[in-house]
Protein backbone atom coordinates (compact mmCIF):
# COMPACT_ATOMS: atom_id res chain seq x y z
CA UNK A 1 0.00 0.00 0.00
CA UNK A 2 2.86 2.34 0.92
CA UNK A 3 4.51 1.70 -2.47
CA UNK A 4 1.25 2.43 -4.28
CA UNK A 5 0.90 5.77 -2.43
CA UNK A 6 4.52 6.77 -3.17
CA UNK A 7 4.10 5.84 -6.84
CA UNK A 8 0.86 7.82 -7.07
CA UNK A 9 2.47 10.85 -5.44
CA UNK A 10 5.41 10.62 -7.86
CA UNK A 11 3.06 10.56 -10.84
CA UNK A 12 1.14 13.55 -9.45
CA UNK A 13 4.40 15.48 -8.96
CA UNK A 14 5.54 14.75 -12.51
CA UNK A 15 2.18 15.78 -13.95
CA UNK A 16 2.23 18.96 -11.86
CA UNK A 17 5.70 19.86 -13.19
CA UNK A 18 4.53 19.25 -16.77
CA UNK A 19 1.44 21.42 -16.27
CA UNK A 20 3.48 24.23 -14.70
CA UNK A 21 6.00 24.06 -17.55
CA UNK A 22 3.24 24.21 -20.16
CA UNK A 23 1.69 27.22 -18.43
CA UNK A 24 4.99 29.09 -18.17
CA UNK A 25 6.33 28.06 -21.58
CA UNK A 26 5.90 30.87 -24.11
CA UNK A 27 3.35 30.14 -26.83
CA UNK A 28 5.79 30.99 -29.60
CA UNK A 29 9.37 29.82 -29.86
CA UNK A 30 12.03 30.76 -32.37
CA UNK A 31 15.08 28.58 -33.04
CA UNK A 32 18.10 30.64 -34.02
CA UNK A 33 21.61 29.44 -34.94
CA UNK A 34 24.26 32.14 -34.78
CA UNK A 35 27.96 32.84 -34.17
CA UNK A 36 29.15 32.63 -30.57
CA UNK A 37 29.00 35.97 -28.69
CA UNK A 38 26.93 37.58 -31.46
CA UNK A 39 23.58 38.04 -29.74
CA UNK A 40 23.49 39.39 -26.16
CA UNK A 41 21.16 37.50 -23.85
CA UNK A 42 19.66 40.83 -22.77
CA UNK A 43 18.43 41.38 -26.34
CA UNK A 44 16.76 37.97 -26.37
CA UNK A 45 15.20 38.58 -22.96
CA UNK A 46 13.80 41.96 -24.02
CA UNK A 47 12.55 40.44 -27.27
CA UNK A 48 10.67 37.74 -25.37
CA UNK A 49 9.22 40.30 -22.98
CA UNK A 50 8.01 42.45 -25.85
CA UNK A 51 6.68 39.76 -28.19
CA UNK A 52 6.04 36.71 -26.04
CA UNK A 53 8.31 34.68 -28.31
CA UNK A 54 11.12 32.75 -26.66
CA UNK A 55 14.35 32.40 -28.66
CA UNK A 56 16.26 29.14 -28.42
CA UNK A 57 19.80 30.06 -29.43
CA UNK A 58 22.33 27.57 -30.79
CA UNK A 59 25.86 28.85 -31.43
CA UNK A 60 28.67 27.85 -33.76
CA UNK A 61 32.32 28.84 -34.07
CA UNK A 62 32.88 28.47 -37.82
CA UNK A 63 30.73 28.48 -40.99
CA UNK A 64 31.66 24.84 -41.62
CA UNK A 65 30.37 23.89 -38.18
CA UNK A 66 27.14 25.79 -38.82
CA UNK A 67 26.49 24.03 -42.11
CA UNK A 68 27.24 20.65 -40.53
CA UNK A 69 24.79 21.33 -37.68
CA UNK A 70 22.06 22.52 -40.02
CA UNK A 71 22.38 19.59 -42.41
CA UNK A 72 22.47 17.04 -39.58
CA UNK A 73 18.95 17.82 -38.35
CA UNK A 74 15.50 17.52 -39.87
CA UNK A 75 13.96 20.48 -41.77
CA UNK A 76 12.27 22.93 -39.44
CA UNK A 77 14.65 22.35 -36.53
CA UNK A 78 16.07 25.84 -37.02
CA UNK A 79 14.06 28.86 -38.09
CA UNK A 80 16.71 31.53 -38.59
CA UNK A 81 20.45 31.64 -39.09
CA UNK A 82 22.99 34.44 -38.93
CA UNK A 83 25.95 33.59 -41.15
CA UNK A 84 28.48 35.16 -43.54
CA UNK A 85 27.37 36.35 -46.96
CA UNK A 86 29.32 33.54 -48.64
CA UNK A 87 26.98 31.05 -47.04
CA UNK A 88 23.85 32.59 -48.56
CA UNK A 89 24.67 30.98 -51.90
CA UNK A 90 25.69 27.69 -50.28
CA UNK A 91 22.51 27.33 -48.21
CA UNK A 92 20.35 28.44 -51.13
CA UNK A 93 22.02 25.95 -53.48
CA UNK A 94 21.24 23.00 -51.21
CA UNK A 95 17.62 24.13 -50.94
CA UNK A 96 17.59 25.17 -47.28
CA UNK A 97 16.56 28.83 -47.58
CA UNK A 98 13.16 30.40 -47.97
CA UNK A 99 12.55 33.79 -49.57
CA UNK A 100 12.02 36.65 -47.13
CA UNK A 101 8.65 38.34 -46.87
CA UNK A 102 9.71 41.97 -46.42
CA UNK A 103 6.18 42.95 -45.38
CA UNK A 104 6.85 41.07 -42.15
CA UNK A 105 10.21 42.79 -41.61
CA UNK A 106 9.43 46.50 -41.07
CA UNK A 107 13.06 47.24 -40.23
CA UNK A 108 14.13 46.31 -43.77
CA UNK A 109 13.26 49.88 -44.82
CA UNK A 110 15.95 51.29 -42.55
CA UNK A 111 19.01 49.67 -44.11
CA UNK A 112 21.63 51.92 -45.70
CA UNK A 113 21.88 51.16 -49.42
CA UNK A 114 25.61 50.44 -49.16
CA UNK A 115 24.81 47.28 -47.19
CA UNK A 116 22.19 45.97 -49.60
CA UNK A 117 22.39 44.39 -53.04
CA UNK A 118 25.72 42.69 -52.46
CA UNK A 119 26.98 40.10 -54.93
CA UNK A 120 25.80 37.02 -53.03
CA UNK A 121 22.16 38.20 -52.91
CA UNK A 122 21.66 41.19 -55.22
CA UNK A 123 17.95 41.60 -54.48
CA UNK A 124 18.22 40.58 -50.83
CA UNK A 125 15.60 37.96 -51.55
CA UNK A 126 17.09 35.55 -49.02
CA UNK A 127 19.18 37.64 -46.65
CA UNK A 128 19.36 40.90 -44.71
CA UNK A 129 22.51 42.26 -43.05
CA UNK A 130 23.00 41.86 -39.32
CA UNK A 131 26.61 42.75 -38.58
CA UNK A 132 29.75 43.74 -40.47
CA UNK A 133 33.12 42.44 -39.30
CA UNK A 134 36.68 42.07 -40.47
CA UNK A 135 39.87 40.30 -39.49
CA UNK A 136 42.54 42.53 -38.01
CA UNK A 137 45.80 42.15 -36.15
CA UNK A 138 46.33 42.38 -32.42
CA UNK A 139 49.44 42.23 -30.30
CA UNK A 140 50.50 42.65 -26.69
CA UNK A 141 52.84 45.64 -26.61
CA UNK A 142 54.46 44.40 -23.39
CA UNK A 143 55.47 41.11 -25.00
CA UNK A 144 56.26 41.76 -28.67
CA UNK A 145 57.33 44.53 -31.03
CA UNK A 146 54.64 46.33 -33.06
CA UNK A 147 53.23 44.60 -36.15
CA UNK A 148 51.39 46.19 -39.06
CA UNK A 149 50.71 43.60 -41.75
CA UNK A 150 49.72 39.97 -42.28
CA UNK A 151 53.28 39.12 -43.29
CA UNK A 152 54.44 40.02 -39.75
CA UNK A 153 52.52 36.98 -38.50
CA UNK A 154 55.16 34.78 -40.13
CA UNK A 155 57.96 36.06 -37.90
CA UNK A 156 59.71 33.01 -36.35
CA UNK A 157 59.88 34.93 -33.05
CA UNK A 158 56.13 34.38 -32.72
CA UNK A 159 56.37 30.60 -32.69
CA UNK A 160 53.46 29.04 -30.77
CA UNK A 161 52.22 32.43 -29.59
CA UNK A 162 49.39 33.40 -31.97
CA UNK A 163 45.65 32.94 -31.78
CA UNK A 164 43.90 32.73 -35.15
CA UNK A 165 40.17 32.48 -35.84
CA UNK A 166 38.99 29.06 -37.01
CA UNK A 167 37.28 30.49 -40.08
CA UNK A 168 39.01 28.99 -43.12
CA UNK A 169 37.62 31.40 -45.70
CA UNK A 170 38.50 34.51 -43.69
CA UNK A 171 42.05 33.32 -43.03
CA UNK A 172 42.56 32.38 -46.67
CA UNK A 173 41.30 35.83 -47.67
CA UNK A 174 43.92 37.37 -45.39
CA UNK A 175 46.63 35.29 -47.06
CA UNK A 176 45.43 36.44 -50.50
CA UNK A 177 45.31 40.09 -49.47
CA UNK A 178 48.84 39.78 -48.12
CA UNK A 179 49.96 38.80 -51.64
CA UNK A 180 47.85 41.56 -53.25
CA UNK A 181 45.54 38.98 -54.82
CA UNK A 182 41.79 39.20 -55.40
CA UNK A 183 39.90 37.30 -52.70
CA UNK A 184 37.13 36.53 -55.20
CA UNK A 185 39.44 34.84 -57.69
CA UNK A 186 40.20 31.43 -56.23
CA UNK A 187 42.41 30.22 -59.06
CA UNK A 188 44.86 27.38 -58.54
CA UNK A 189 47.72 29.86 -58.60
CA UNK A 190 46.10 32.10 -55.99
CA UNK A 191 45.28 29.14 -53.77
CA UNK A 192 48.88 27.93 -54.00
CA UNK A 193 50.02 31.34 -52.80
CA UNK A 194 47.58 31.20 -49.88
CA UNK A 195 48.69 27.65 -49.07
CA UNK A 196 52.33 28.73 -48.85
CA UNK A 197 51.35 31.54 -46.49
CA UNK A 198 49.37 29.20 -44.26
CA UNK A 199 52.15 26.60 -44.16
CA UNK A 200 54.57 29.30 -43.00
CA UNK A 201 52.01 30.53 -40.45
CA UNK A 202 51.30 27.13 -38.91
CA UNK A 203 54.29 26.90 -36.47
CA UNK A 204 53.29 30.23 -34.94
CA UNK A 205 49.68 29.24 -34.20
CA UNK A 206 49.04 28.44 -30.57
CA UNK A 207 45.28 28.11 -30.97
CA UNK A 208 42.55 28.20 -33.60
CA UNK A 209 39.65 29.78 -31.79
CA UNK A 210 36.54 31.60 -32.94
CA UNK A 211 34.56 31.11 -29.73
CA UNK A 212 36.59 33.41 -27.49
CA UNK A 213 39.98 34.37 -28.97
CA UNK A 214 39.98 37.61 -26.98
CA UNK A 215 40.40 35.55 -23.80
CA UNK A 216 43.77 34.19 -24.93
CA UNK A 217 44.96 37.69 -25.81
CA UNK A 218 43.65 39.23 -22.61
CA UNK A 219 45.16 36.63 -20.26
CA UNK A 220 48.53 36.59 -22.04
CA UNK A 221 48.42 33.02 -23.36
CA UNK A 222 48.70 34.47 -26.87
CA UNK A 223 50.74 37.59 -27.60
CA UNK A 224 49.62 38.05 -31.22
CA UNK A 225 46.28 37.52 -32.91
CA UNK A 226 44.55 37.39 -36.27
CA UNK A 227 41.02 37.85 -35.00
CA UNK A 228 37.79 39.74 -35.59
CA UNK A 229 37.63 43.42 -34.71
CA UNK A 230 35.04 42.86 -31.96
CA UNK A 231 37.33 40.32 -30.29
CA UNK A 232 40.16 42.87 -30.31
CA UNK A 233 37.89 45.40 -28.62
CA UNK A 234 36.98 42.91 -25.89
CA UNK A 235 40.64 41.99 -25.39
CA UNK A 236 41.58 45.66 -25.03
CA UNK A 237 38.85 46.18 -22.46
CA UNK A 238 40.35 43.41 -20.34
CA UNK A 239 44.04 44.16 -20.98
CA UNK A 240 45.29 47.69 -21.67
CA UNK A 241 48.44 46.31 -23.31
CA UNK A 242 46.54 44.89 -26.30
CA UNK A 243 46.86 46.96 -29.46
CA UNK A 244 44.64 46.55 -32.53
CA UNK A 245 46.00 47.18 -36.02
CA UNK A 246 44.46 47.54 -39.47
CA UNK A 247 46.77 45.54 -41.77
CA UNK A 248 48.56 47.92 -44.13
CA UNK A 249 47.77 45.79 -47.19
CA UNK A 250 44.02 46.01 -46.52
CA UNK A 251 41.19 44.19 -44.82
CA UNK A 252 38.42 41.87 -45.94
CA UNK A 253 35.05 43.15 -44.76
CA UNK A 254 32.53 40.39 -44.18
CA UNK A 255 28.82 40.86 -43.63
CA UNK A 256 26.86 38.39 -41.55
CA UNK A 257 23.22 38.06 -42.54
CA UNK A 258 19.90 36.91 -41.19
CA UNK A 259 18.38 34.12 -43.33
CA UNK A 260 15.19 32.15 -42.94
CA UNK A 261 15.10 28.39 -43.35
CA UNK A 262 12.44 26.54 -45.25
CA UNK A 263 9.81 24.92 -43.02
CA UNK A 264 10.45 27.57 -40.35
CA UNK A 265 7.73 27.45 -37.73
CA UNK A 266 9.02 29.52 -34.84
CA UNK A 267 7.49 32.82 -33.87
CA UNK A 268 4.99 32.49 -36.73
CA UNK A 269 7.22 35.04 -38.51
CA UNK A 270 4.67 37.76 -37.96
CA UNK A 271 5.35 41.50 -37.86
CA UNK A 272 5.09 41.47 -34.08
CA UNK A 273 7.55 38.64 -33.61
CA UNK A 274 10.14 39.18 -36.34
CA UNK A 275 13.58 39.33 -34.76
CA UNK A 276 15.17 40.73 -37.94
Amino acid sequence: MKKIIITSLSIICILTIIVIYQIRKPKNQLNLIIWSSYMPQSVLDNYEKKTGTHVNMTTYSSPDEMIAKVRAVSPGTYDLVVAPGNDVEILKKVGLLDKLDKSKIPNSKNYAKDWLGLSYDKKNSYSLPYLGSYLALAYNKKKVSPINNYSDLLNPKFKNSEVVVSDARAVIDSALINSDLNVNQLTNENLRSATNFLIALRPNIKALDSDSPHTLLANGEASVGLVYNAEITMAKMANKNIVGVYPSSGIDLQVDNFMKFKNAKGGKMSKSSSIM
